[in-house]
C-alpha cells in the first residue's frame, strides 16, 4: 500500500516495484495421482520425522549422534555465484541430541578444551573486525563467547574435519550469528567460513544451537510426545535439544580449489593433501624417445 501511494521506484533503474507476494522457498512437486508435495528444503527434515525410530535404536542411551548425507532443495530467487547458491544441492549432517544438564557436563569437552579456534563473534563484527581471534575453547567458555561444553565441541568438531581438507589456516573463521540474524529456531548459530579470492568470506558449513524446537513442533503436529529421560534422574523427562553441524560438500570443493590453485614461475599447480590427491606419485618421460618411453614405463610397471 505505502509503495503504491508513494510511487517508490528501484534507486538503481528507477523501475516501480511489483507487487508484494508470498515466496515458498521449498520447491513444490506431485507425487501418485496429483498429491501435491515439497522437496526437503535440508536433510535434517528427514532426521526428525525419524527421531522414534532412531531412540529405539539408539536404547534411549544420550547424547546420540545421527549423521546424514544427501540432497536437499531450495527455490532459490536467484541461483549464482557457479556451486556456491544452487536450487538442488548436497548436504552432510550430523545431529547431536543431548538433555540440558548433559550439554553443560559434556565429557568430551574435556579432551578438546585446551584446543584454539579463530573465532569472531557477534560483538565484534559490531566493532567492524573481519579478522577472527585465536581463543581456546575454555577460554570460550569462561568469557562467555560459548555458553556450552557441548556446542563448543561440535564447533571443534568442524573445524577439526575442514582442517583435514588442507585449507591454510589464515582462510578459516567461525563467524558468529548477531542475535538479529539468527534463525527463529536457534540459542546460538556460527559460520565455518573459507576466504576466497573471488567472493571473499564463503560459508562450507553451519553450526547452530537448535535447542527442542524442532522436537516440539513434530510432536505438536503429529500428536506425539517426545518427552523421554535424558539427566541423572530418570524421573525427570524433557524433549531433546538438537546440536547441528551442517556442511555444504558442494561449496567445500569449490573453496578447496580455490585455495589450492597456485601459480609458481608461471606455472599453475593444484597443491591439494596428499590424502586427497588421485595420484601421489607420476612418471613423466621427457622426451619422446621410444627408448626413454620404455624405461619410464618399467619404473612405472616395477614401482608404482
Amino acid at each position: 500500500k505505502l509503495i503504491e501511494q508513494h510511487g517508490y521506484t528501484c534507486l538503481k533503474c528507477g523501475t516501480p516495484f511489483e507487487k508484494i507476494e508470498e515466496y515458498n522457498l521449498m520447491l513444490k512437486t506431485s507425487v501418485g495421482n496429483n498429491v501435491t508435495a515439497y522437496l526437503r528444503p535440508e536433510t535434517a527434515t528427514t532426521t526428525y520425522l525419524l527421531f522414534n525410530r532412531l531412540n529405539q535404536d539408539a536404547r534411549r542411551q544420550y547424547p546420540l549422534k545421527v549423521f546424514q548425507y544427501g540432497k536437499a532443495y531450495r527455490n532459490e530467487i536467484s541461483p549464482r555465484q557457479q556451486v556456491l547458491r544452487m536450487r538442488a544441492f548436497e548436504q552432510f549432517e550430523i545431529q547431536l541430541f543431548i538433555g540440558k544438564e548433559q550439554e553443560m557436563n559434556f565429557e568430551e569437552f574435556e579432551e578438546i578444551k585446551n584446543t584454539k579456534l579463530p573465532l569472531l563473534d557477534w560483538k565484534s563484527q559490531e566493532s567492524k573486525r573481519i579478522i577472527p581471534s585465536s581463543i581456546s575453547l575454555e577460554e570460550a567458555i569462561n568469557t562467555g563467547i560459548l555458553n556450552k561444553p557441548a556446542f563448543a565441541y561440535c564447533l571443534f568438531l568442524g573445524y577439526y574435519l575442514i582442517s583435514k581438507l588442507g585449507f591454510p589456516e589464515e582462510t578459516i573463521r567461525f563467524r558468529q550469528h548477531s542475535p538479529t540474524e539468527m534463525a527463529h529456531y536457534a540459542d546460538d548459530a556460527w559460520d565455518l567460513e573459507i576466504n576466497t579470492k573471488q567472493y571473499g568470506w564463503v560459508e562450507i558449513c553451519g553450526i547452530h544451537d537448535r535447542t527442542d524446537y524442532d522436537l516440539k513442533r513434530h510432536g505438536r503436529f503429529s500428536n506425539q510426545n517426545f518427552e523421554i529421560p535424558m539427566g541423572t534422574d530418570t524421573n525427570l523427562k524433557e524433549i531433546p535439544q538438537i546440536l547441528e553441524i551442517a556442511f555444504g560438500p558442494d561449496r567445500i570443493i569449490y573453496t578447496l580449489l580455490e585455495t589450492t590453485f597456485n601459480v609458481e614461475d608461471e606455472r599453475i599447480i593444484l597443491k591439494l593433501n596428499p590424502q586427497l590427491a588421485p595420484n601421489l606419485v607420476a612418471v613423466f618421460p621427457l622426451v619422446r624417445i621410444k627408448k626413454y618411453c620404455r624405461i619410464g614405463k618399467k619404473v612405472h610397471k616395477e614401482y608404482l
